[in-house]
Formats: structure tokens, sequence, C-alpha cells
């Protein structure tokens, strides 16, 4: 999966299930054409779970997302009571900074079909809002 240029709308903290969560524009498919691109893009909700250590460097209000590496697996600190035999070091590097923070994983979920349009995000009225 990629998350290239996919526009964060929204950040939440679960602190009962220990989840962070981001409401994303996710750019499914990338079409390009003779003068342009067009893309495939639907709102989802991007969910790493198991989480803990969370910097954020930098925040601005226009947060998109250029990259995100995962590195450093060990034996999680709690490993007898989640799912997963690994615990990663997360970085989400922005157009504003870099989130930073330990998971041991994720899941993604897509929340409407994908739509065909020429810009790579939605606007708040065109997605419904923020929705996770």
């Amino acid at each position: 999966m990629g998350w290239h240029d996919n526009k964060i709308h929204a950040m939440a903290f679960d602190n009962e299930k220990f989840e962070l969560s981001f409401d994303i524009d996710y750019i499914c498919k990338w079409e390009p054409k003779k003068k342009h691109i067009l893309f495939w893009v639907a709102p989802a909700t991007l969910i790493f779970t198991n989480v803990y250590d969370i910097n954020i460097s930098a925040y601005q209000p226009d947060l998109t997302i250029l990259d995100i590496e995962r590195d450093s697996p060990v034996t999680p600190k709690n490993a007898a009571h989640i799912e997963g035999p690994f615990e990663y070091d997360w970085i989400i590097t922005t157009t504003s900074g870099e989130i930073t923070f330990k998971a041991v994983g994720f899941r993604q979920l897509i929340r409407a079909t994908p739509i065909r349009i020429r810009n790579q995000n939605f606007s708040l009225t065109e997605r419904g809002g923020i929705t996770f």
C-alpha cells in the first residue's frame, strides 16, 4: 500500500484501545492521461494499533502524507496481551513535519466507493465531513 499525497483531514486518539486513527483521502489509483493525471480517491480511516510514544514534530492545518515507514521490529512490551509478534517504530512524513510513534500494526477502512477526480483529495463538503 502507498499513501503518498494522501490528505489527512483529522487525527483521533482512542486511549482505551490504544489506537491512533487518521481520517484521510486515500488515492486508490493514479490514472495518467495525455495532459493530466486523474485520481481514484475514497474517504478512508487509517488505524494504527497498540500505539504509544506519539510525537508530532510540526503541525499545520493542511497535512498531506509524503511517506509512511516502519522500522526496528522488536517484541512488544505487552506481547502476552496483544495480537502481533512485532512492534515497530512508525514514521509518517508529511508536508509539515513528522508524526512518529510505536505500534504493532495497522488496518485501513475504505468508507466509500472510489471516485475518479482531477484532484488528489476532496473538500470536506465533498467527502461528507470528518468521519472515523
